[in-house]
């Protein structure tokens, strides 16, 4: 094809049709491509990062939920703590314990010898008593009941109980009961 420049070039209705639309495609691609994909891309990062930012936000709010939780459950702690106070033995309460294991021993006819206890010098927190009581087996059941019942948390640690033999066989059968104990000591 021997192409003039001077010549004008005619086109048909259709070509022209065609021509336009043909640009019309060509304008929508470079629209497309230019802006319209880049945007869709920048949409698309905005969108991870919005998800990210929520998925850190509720672990935000899950680490939040957890220490409230936390101080109530402290809080609630503390409450119980509180009511185990009166139980707990401390360094003034040296008589009222003498005078408690004194009085279950005098209402359960049984003589008692507190040893080797650590009143004096208190280490680690824990008070040892060494208790030795005589007495008929039953009384000695009961006073070992009632002891368990005592105002403290009393730890046995040893417990042995064996007879003692009496001159007077008419006499009812006694016991000897050791029993060692440690007590928490709230300082």
């Amino acid at each position: 094809m021997i192409v003039n420049y001077n010549m004008k070039v005619k086109f048909t209705s259709e070509q022209k049709y065609l021509l336009a639309l043909g640009i019309v495609i060509a304008a929508v691609v470079v629209i497309g491509a230019g802006i319209i994909y880049p945007t869709v891309n920048y949409i698309g990062h905005i969108n991870d990062d919005t998800y990210q930012l929520r998925a850190f936000l509720e672990k935000k709010y899950q680490n939040v939920m957890k220490l409230k939780n936390s101080k109530e459950q402290i809080n609630q702690i503390k409450d119980g703590a509180l009511l185990y106070q009166k139980y707990l033995f401390t360094t003034d309460d040296t008589l009222k314990l003498i005078t408690v294991l004194e009085n279950l021993a005098e209402a359960h006819s049984v003589t008692q010898n507190i040893e080797n206890t650590n009143l004096d010098k208190i280490e680690n927190n824990e008070l040892k008593l060494s208790i030795t009581a005589t007495g008929n087996y039953r009384d000695l059941f009961y006073y070992l009941k009632d002891l368990e019942n005592a105002p403290y948390f009393l730890n046995p640690i040893a417990f042995s109980i064996s007879s003692a033999r009496g001159r007077d066989p008419n006499s009812p059968a006694q016991a000897v009961m050791h029993l060692t104990l440690h007590l928490y000591v709230n300082q």
